[in-house]
């Protein structure tokens, strides 16, 4: 059986958002507790948050570990979730924490696709979604050199790894991911 564990990335700056979007409430609750629930729902267990500082999130009721190269994006919050998942996983189902409107069916659809020697799964249709995706923590040494050459980009990595495609889900346009305040949904 596969040992998957989830993570939410919540390491941004939310420049563009103007505050933590990660705060922001949608539908009554926070957005990192909106995709927190998904990951929930499709491992049967919490997340573990990646932040800019460990704690961070637990008055949220979620363990939160410190990205360890903040400001290197979301290849450096995937490096942390990695190493953080160690030898106990075999992969880590990453989701960022602005992505709403989702399904938890979807991400166990990733979940489900992984097998052992994949070193990632995504959704592509015409270009790679790079989160949320499932990524092999044999992974860590590739994303560790990707970070030291300066090369972050995640759709680059899911090529070079040769990730396992997966057609996007069909409605897979009502979830929309927070940038800006005017994403918001009303």
């Amino acid at each position: 059986m596969t040992r998957v564990a989830g993570y939410v990335l919540a390491g941004g700056e939310s420049r563009r958002f103007g505050r933590d979007k990660a705060r922001a409430v949608v539908d009554g609750k926070p957005l990192l507790l909106h995709a927190a629930d998904l990951i929930t729902e499709a491992l049967g267990r919490a997340p573990v948050v990646v932040a800019r500082r460990a704690g961070e999130y637990e008055d949220l009721g979620l363990v939160t570990i410190a990205d360890e190269t903040a400001g290197r994006g979301p290849l450096g919050g995937l490096a942390r979730a990695l190493a953080h998942a160690g030898d106990e996983h075999d992969a880590v189902l990453l989701s960022p924490c602005d992505w709403f409107g989702g399904e938890a069916s979807w991400l166990r659809g990733l979940v489900d696709a992984w097998r052992e020697g994949d070193g990632a799964v995504a959704y592509r249709e015409g270009h790679w979604e790079p989160l949320p995706a499932v990524y092999g923590t044999g992974l860590l040494p590739r994303v560790e050199t990707a970070l030291e050459s300066g090369d972050l980009s995640l759709a680059g990595l899911l090529t070079a790894v040769g990730a396992r495609e997966l057609p996007r889900p069909e409605d897979w346009g009502r979830a929309t991911r927070i940038d800006r305040m005017s994403d918001l949904p009303d």
